[in-house]
């Protein structure tokens, strides 16, 4: 048996082995298996646990099939009210022919959304959570919270959606003869429905779910009474100027579109606009999806029922234009949005048609919508959501989630018509149908192992070209509200991307990145670099953080742009204590960079020596062309040194000394003050000279552990003479005997670094650069001067140049000096 094969047998049983274990196969070998988690991503060590991801394994029952589990959830959520008060004006706008191809393009929206989920639920083992919880583990925070976020907001406008197909019912006869009717009183028929419907939610959500067959059983029977009108009822069973029954010549007259002005707003119908009413029809489909913990086979059960699903309510619908073209005249189905009941024989069957799916459509929303908030303020993904992840104790129902969706639904009660609020609706499901539809194509493009659905009808190509449709379509049905719900979904995405929230259910994200970087590293050719486009990529070897914070920032501040390798070595032999250790200091240097803010990489090696871990870096740190350049050593110091000067840590990286020693000591526990040995003047000299054999530049630093911003500030604000001073950035070219190519490259690579870290950091605004250099005797100083200055012209590089005499001249002015006071003095006195 493979190992694939070996892998797919065992995400099928029902207690997987944990993760790094080793499992027998019973014939004498191992197989190593690694855990996967509920949509087959492999858990991380130290992450984050989610209450979400104890509560989805519990399930209620885990035993109901794929026809009550799936398929009836699905028929109640996409047929609603529309259905019966717009299908009619839908045909009348559009006409038959443009119905229907406003039909098949919803459809093909939500068919390939289905497939992306299907992909999703047959990606591994699936756990109970709903569809929200089964897109973030598969996904990850970024796509999962932000789609998470925007199916909330559809599941609200879902909801008013209904509520106000409810209320447009009660205003038609023979229930609107007896009641009260203007915007005030409907706003009030909806606030005590919805606060009946808020009741239900906090008392009795989970009983009234159980009636969701008698529901369906009641909604199939309104259905199959208006069809029935429609195609039984005789020519003068209805006014003849709106209906009149199989007609050809009827046909022929709805089959095209006759757009007129829409009553609720006065403004021009086109295709878009009808189809931005519509749409709200097709959805429904992650309603399975929510009863995943309570199905008994929801990787199969879900793709089924929801496109059997599917399947059966397209059927329907086309049935109802083609009936509805060929039976009511372009007049009854334009101004009269109740033409279902005004048809059919008896008006109670549509009357009880519209109520059940509108009321149990508005539950299911308004109890699914709070389900998704309390979820995402479980995980935490977005600040501020903590106080609706308390659920109740009994049944750990979302009541304070219910409330606030209570009230943003009472509020989307107050736009008024039912077409513009299903347009609005339709704005927050196609973008959340296209995100969900490019994230599995990511997931699949990004060629990630874990990502292996067994849906066979899945297609990477299929989904992508489904998140470009459902983007499409939004603008060309409100261009100004589409660009706005992108705008919010990308928003959504970066801040929650920007949190960098730790969980144990991986990220798309990550494998994006992944793929991206490897692409471009590949393409970047080592043997394409020019001198024009260099910058600083650094090797920085550090012993012990907590001595080197202030080295540690400043390189941070000189890479600019470049490469930072901070290198760490552990002196010994490669055995078991030794691995230990190097994990605990991988893990330490990881912690200290994040939370410092250093924009760098660690690298930690175990090596006889330092002078060998030194080579080990040299030769093999970075990947590709993307090398370090530049080492930086500290200065090999003696006893007596570390004696006078110490080891002072001071401010850096806007943190003060005590909270980066605190971080260090979090960071890296009782061995934060570990270092590397100390080596001697002879070893030091030899891991210079191996430095410059490999072609690399190298800085030596020293005292930068008496380094003080705080003082590079506050010398700022002194002034002299109404001018203010600023400290200054030295740069000493260092001249070699006889080698003035090795000077001109010194001379190069200092102005370029002073000027790099003239433009960082507090270095651009309380500094500015001086050029110093030594110079024998007079005689050289005016051509030295002119040289460095024309250097810096060439270099475009801003800086003061200063030459100083040899010390040996300004020594023996100071001899002289005092040979004349003491000769007076002797002179004098004796």
């Amino acid at each position: 048996m493979d190992m694939d094969s070996m892998e797919d047998e065992r995400l099928q049983s029902s207690a997987p082995p944990k993760y790094g274990s080793v499992e027998g196969d019973g014939r004498g070998s191992d197989a190593i298996a690694v855990d996967v988690d509920e949509v087959g991503t492999p858990l991380m060590a130290g992450a984050e646990y989610s209450l979400n991801d104890e509560l989805a394994g519990q399930g209620s029952g885990n035993n109901i099939g794929g026809f009550m589990g799936v398929f009836v959830p699905c028929n109640l959520a996409i047929f609603g009210a529309i259905v019966f008060e717009r299908m009619g004006w839908v045909v009348g706008e559009s006409g038959i022919g443009i119905a229907l191809v406003l039909l098949v393009v919803g459809y093909i929206v939500v068919t390939i959304t289905t497939i992306s989920m299907s992909a999703i639920a047959t990606n591994g083992t699936i756990k109970g959570g709903g569809a929200y919880y089964m897109i973030s583990r598969s996904l990850g925070p970024s796509f999962g919270g932000s789609i998470g976020i925007m199916f909330y907001f559809a599941n609200i406008c879902g909801a008013a959606t209904q509520m106000l197909g409810f209320i447009e019912a009660l205003g038609f006869p023979p229930i609107g003869d007896l009641l009260a009717s203007s915007y005030a009183w409907n706003l009030l028929y909806g606030a005590v429905t919805l606060f009946v419907i808020l009741l239900i939610c906090l008392v009795g959500a989970n009983a009234f779910a159980k009636t969701a067959i008698l529901i369906w059983v009641i909604m199939w029977i309104s259905l199959a009474a208006s069809i029935g009108s429609l195609w039984f009822a005789p020519s003068g069973y209805h006014d003849e100027s709106t209906f009149s029954s199989w007609s050809a010549a009827t046909f022929a007259d709805n089959w095209g579109p006759d757009f007129n002005n829409e009553p609720e707003g006065g403004k021009d119908n086109t295709v878009m606009t009808v189809f931005g009413v519509f749409f709200p029809t097709c959805t429904g489909i992650m309603a399975g999806a929510n009863m995943s913990g309570d199905l008994a086979s929801p990787e199969k059960s879900i793709p089924r029922g929801t496109l059997a699903a599917l399947g059966v309510t397209f059927l329907f619908y086309v049935a109802q234009v083609m009936s509805l073209g060929a039976t009511v005249t372009r007049e009854g189905l334009q101004q009269n949005y109740m033409i279902m009941q005004s048809i059919v024989f008896w008006w109670p069957f549509v009357a009880a048609g519209i109520f059940a799916c509108s009321l149990s459509s508005a539950l299911n929303n308004l109890i699914g919508s709070s389900r998704i908030l309390q979820a995402i303020a479980r995980d935490r993904i977005v600040p501020g959501l903590w106080f609706f992840q308390k659920g109740s104790e009994a049944a750990d129902e979302p009541r304070r989630a219910v409330v606030l969706s209570y009230v943003l639904i009472q509020v989307c009660l107050c736009v008024g018509g039912m077409n513009a609020m299903a347009t609005i609706t339709t704005m927050f499901f196609l973008i959340s149908y296209g995100t969900v539809n490019l994230a599995v194509f990511v997931q699949k493009w990004t060629g990630s192992p874990q990502f292996r659905p067994s849906f066979k009808f899945f297609n990477m190509w299929l989904s992508l070209a489904g998140a470009v449709l459902c983007i499409v379509v939004m603008f060309l049905v409100a261009p100004i509200p589409a660009a706005c719900a992108l705008a919010t979904m990308i928003i959504l995405f970066l801040a929650v991307s920007l949190r960098s929230v730790e969980t144990d259910w991986g990220d798309v994200g990550q494998a994006i990145l992944f793929h991206h970087v490897r692409k471009y590293l590949l393409q970047l050719d080592a043997r394409k670099e020019h001198v024009k486009y260099w910058r600083p990529s650094m090797l920085l070897m550090v012993g012990n953080a907590s001595k080197a914070v202030n080295l540690i920032d400043f390189v941070n501040n000189l890479k600019k742009g470049g490469l930072f390798i901070i290198g760490n070595i552990i002196v010994g032999s490669f055995d078991d204590a030794s691995v230990e250790q190097l994990k605990r200091r991988e893990e330490g240097w990881l912690n200290f960079i994040s939370r410092g803010g250093f924009k760098a990489f660690a690298s930690v090696v175990v090596a006889p020596s330092v002078a060998t871990g030194l080579n080990m870096f040299l030769s093999a740190a970075g990947l590709g062309a993307l090398q370090p350049n530049t080492v930086v050593f500290g200065m090999h110091k003696n006893n007596t040194h570390r004696k006078i000067h110490g080891d002072r840590d001071l401010s850096v990286s806007g943190m003060t000394s005590e909270k980066l020693l605190e971080l260090a000591g979090e960071s890296f526990g009782a061995g934060a003050a570990d270092g590397t040995p100390a080596v001697g003047a002879v070893e030091y000299l030899a891991m210079l000279r191996n430095t410059i054999r490999v072609g690399r530049h190298f800085l030596v630093a020293c005292h930068f552990s008496r380094l003080d911003k705080d003082m590079v500030k506050a010398f700022r604000g002194s002034r002299i003479l109404h001018h203010t001073k600023r400290l200054t950035i030295d740069m000493w070219p260092v001249v070699f005997a006889n080698q003035r190519g090795a000077y001109e490259s010194s001379t190069q690579l200092n102005l370029m670094l002073g000027y790099i870290l003239k433009q960082t950091s507090i270095w651009n605004v309380y500094s500015k650069l001086r050029v110093k250099v030594v110079v024998p005797n007079d005689s050289f100083v005016a051509a030295e001067t002119e040289r460095l200055e024309r250097r810096l012209q060439e270099s475009r590089i801003k800086s003061r140049v200063e030459v100083c005499l040899k010390c040996a001249r300004i020594l023996l002015f100071v001899w002289l000096f005092l040979f004349v006071w003491l000769f007076l003095f002797v002179w004098l006195f004796l």
